[in-house]
């Protein structure tokens, strides 16, 4: 009797066990919320742990849901270290996560809305790390998590350390307490790498890597790489209202003439034309272009392009690694240019920072790797922009193209107030310099400029601030308006702005203009008066001739003695 009731009671747990596991998580999230109404936060915890398995589904709203309420059972629960770790876990792998501040209590909000901040800065070992997870089942009392390295993704051994802790071992894997821990990974030939995962209550964290390898570091680019690049680098002429034909640069990214370069590289273009263009070539358009990214996608007639080829973007980008600008002193002849990236702050978006100024680097320049693939596009200084940015704007590139939805040089630059125009300015003072001051939110800092007057200045359209300054404290200032396509012209009086001996004097404002005594006269006289005053001349404010006589044409003048008592 007992045997059997022992039989029993193990193929009902049997049963139970395999019910709980294939239970949804919608099932499993009902449970919990029950239980959490009953007053049994720990029986409420236990289901949740396993409705938020990542195994279970996608990072849904059911997903975000047991987020939220395990985060909020942990806090209530005065377990705060572990609320936030699980909060930290969830925000790293669903980083758009919205966070519900409505339904649940603040504690809850704040821990989840710390660890979106916590999680938000990637590094470059996130981009070559793959996390798996062996997850708890129903009913487990362990406090402890565990870090397992899978070995399988690389073709050497991976040697792997909790940064101020151990090493994990091999196989067997490191046993942690609940927490956010640093990690290194590093192997023979390639560059290591560091990222921040969580170690969960009763939950196996593999870790699988595929590190970059150390030639990336190189100084040295292979002569056939260097020419396959020079070969679709393409140089390009860009005009500009009232300046001289500048040179920019750009990567063939497609086979059918899309070219990849910075915004800046084109702003306020009336036209760009390819130094190596045929007579009667077609004109080069805008197929995309992103302002705030910094970068523009032209479409370039294949026809004048060297060779149907293009440049690839890299699969990764490390930290460290060499990259190779352009330059192109006559637009004609390219020559590159190596530096380093020293971080890529704020991935998956953020910049690149470089080791160094490109020195000589064309506008615009792509940032190629030792591999020729397309690491960046040069913005100025020590920044680049991270090739994954325009991958999203080749998209909407090749769309346009599909769609003959192309824009014109010019008309882009208008629409964003950037088309450019000219002013001269002149001061009534020899030997003032003048300084032009840009006003409006869409132009840039770059543009102001100053020199001797007469001063000749050419920027994108809207208001300026014209200042201009001589030997002994003469001043002036004006405000003027270029306009797109057009030349504007302004002379500044100047005056003193000190008295010798004394303060400045104060700004003198216009006086108003003298009131005519006319209109008292005429109403002394009354309306006949008047019309005979003005018959005589008494309203027409010239002078009379000279000599006593009549003036011209014989007429004479009359003299009226009226006292007047002003208004």
């Amino acid at each position: 009797m007992i045997r059997r009731f022992a039989l029993a009671l193990l193929a009902w747990l049997s049963f139970t066990g395999v019910a709980a596991a294939q239970q949804s998580r919608g099932e499993l999230l009902r449970a919990a919320t029950s239980a959490y109404d009953d007053f049994a936060p720990e029986r409420a915890v236990d289901l949740l742990k396993v409705a938020v398995n990542p195994a279970l589904g996608p990072t849904d709203t059911a997903w975000v849901r047991g987020v939220h309420l395990l985060t909020q059972i942990l806090v209530e629960s005065n377990n705060q270290d572990l609320a936030r770790t699980w909060a930290r876990w969830a925000a790293r792998i669903a980083p758009e996560m919205a966070i519900d501040s409505v339904n649940f209590v603040a504690g809850a909000v704040a821990v989840l809305r710390e660890a979106r901040a916590f999680t938000g800065a990637r590094t470059p070992g996130d981009v070559v790390t793959r996390t798996t997870w062996r997850w708890v089942g129903r009913g487990s009392t362990e406090t402890r998590g565990r870090i397992l390295v899978d070995a399988a993704g690389m073709p050497v051994p991976v040697s792997v350390r909790v940064v101020g802790g151990a090493l994990v071992p091999a196989g067997l894997g490191l046993s942690l307490p609940p927490g956010s821990y640093e990690i290194e990974a590093g192997a023979p030939g390639y560059l290591p790498a560091r990222m921040t995962r969580e170690v969960l209550p009763g939950v196996t964290t593999v870790l699988a890597f595929s590190l970059t390898s150390a030639a990336l570091a190189s100084d040295v680019i292979a002569e056939n790489i260097r020419q396959h690049t020079f070969a679709n680098i393409v140089p390009l002429s860009v005009r500009r209202f009232g300046t001289s034909p500048a040179c920019a640069v750009g990567a063939a990214m497609s086979r059918d003439g899309l070219v990849l370069t910075s915004y800046q590289a084109i702003r306020g273009a009336d036209a760009i034309t390819l130094t190596t263009t045929t007579p009667n070539a077609p004109a080069v358009r805008i197929a995309a272009y992103d302002v705030p990214a910094d970068l523009a996608i032209l479409q370039v007639p294949t026809s004048s392009l060297a060779r149907p080829d293009s440049i690839a973007a890299a699969a990764t980008i490390a930290d460290g690694q060499s990259v190779w600008g352009m330059r192109f002193d006559d637009c004609r002849t390219p020559a590159d240019v190596r530096v380093r990236v020293s971080q890529w702050t704020g991935r998956p978006a953020g910049t690149l920072q470089l080791s160094d100024v490109p020195v000589g680097a064309t506008v615009g320049s792509p940032m190629l790797d030792v591999n020729g693939r397309l690491s960046g596009v040069w913005s100025g200084g020590t920044n680049a922009i991270p090739a994954p940015r325009a991958s999203g704007l080749l998209e909407t590139a090749r769309r346009s193209v599909q769609q003959q939805q192309l824009l014109a040089i010019n008309d882009v630059s208008r629409k964003e107030n950037h088309a450019y125009g000219t002013l001269i300015v002149a001061s009534d003072v020899v030997g003032a310099t003048a300084r032009v001051i840009p006003l409006e939110a869409w132009q840039w800092s770059q543009v102001q400029a100053s020199g001797s007057v007469p001063f000749a200045f050419a920027g994108p359209m809207g208001r300026y601030r014209v200042e201009v300054t001589a030997a002994g404290d003469l001043r002036g200032s004006q405000e003027i308006l270029v306009r797109p396509g057009a030349e504007s012209r302004v002379t500044v009086q100047l005056r003193s702005t000190t008295v010798a001996g004394g303060p400045a004097p104060r700004a003198t404002t216009a006086q108003p203009k003298k009131r005519s005594k006319l209109p008292w006269i005429l109403a002394a006289i009354g309306g006949g008066g008047a019309a005979a005053a003005l018959a005589l001349g008494g309203g027409g404010g010239s002078s009379p001739g000279p000599g006593p006589g009549p003036g011209p044409g014989g007429t004479g003048s009359i003299t009226f003695h009226i006292p007047v008592t002003p208004p």
